[in-house]
């Protein structure tokens, strides 16, 4: 309502909610998770959509798995392994629900600037981040950033790194799975064009 631009940031949670904690705080909708949902959670979409109409809202992604998909954060933990406790049912829920290509007043762009392929919001490169919230952002209208994009751009990194003799970088765990979708490779590579050494 400020005119501000709100940020949800988030990775590979160990619990995933597939966003509907997240779309029932945005909406007030009640969206407990086996009742009612085949006629809530489009319901809850739309109405997202209502309150997010002509503004910006946009979804950090730490991890780039999908929600939906043999990848995705619903189908292997963090640590890749096969998650034995799937909900079918909302699966295949979220498969229905979700398959219209994401709807947003922005296009979303490839990696060489061109439109991106259309894909319904629970399959969208990072849509499985902080535990499928960012699958309801884009689905009512939101965007989808790598969180190392995102910090490139608000932090202004050229001009930040053009002054720079090195580059320090915090990142809780760097051994896979978590190195390899932290934003250490965006930030290293933008370093790198100013040949500038990088400390993890």
């Amino acid at each position: 309502d400020a005119g501000l631009v709100p940020v949800i940031e988030g990775g590979h949670s160990i619990d995933v909610d597939a966003g509907l904690g997240f779309l029932s705080g945005f909406t007030g909708l009640d969206l407990e998770a086996g009742v009612g949902l085949e006629e809530l959670l489009p319901r809850a979409i739309d109405e997202g959509r209502a309150i997010l109409a002509g503004r910006d809202l946009i979804a950090a992604a730490s991890t780039m798995r999908p929600l939906l998909g043999l990848a995705s954060v619903l189908a292997l933990t963090v640590g890749l392994d096969a998650r034995d406790d799937q909900d079918r049912a909302l699966t295949a829920l979220l498969t229905r629900v979700l398959a219209a290509p994401a709807r947003s007043s922005l296009p979303i762009l490839g990696a060489d600037g061109s439109p991106a392929e259309s894909a319904g919001p629970g399959r969208l490169a990072g849509s499985g981040a902080a535990g499928g919230a960012a699958a309801m952002i884009a689905a009512i209208g939101g965007r989808l950033l790598a969180t190392g994009d995102f910090l490139l751009a608000v932090e202004e990194a050229d001009a930040r790194l053009e002054g720079a003799d090195l580059l320090i970088l915090l990142q809780a765990r760097l051994h896979s799975p978590e190195l390899a979708e932290s934003p250490i490779t965006a930030l290293s590579e933008r370093a790198a064009r100013f040949a500038l050494p990088v400390v993890a």
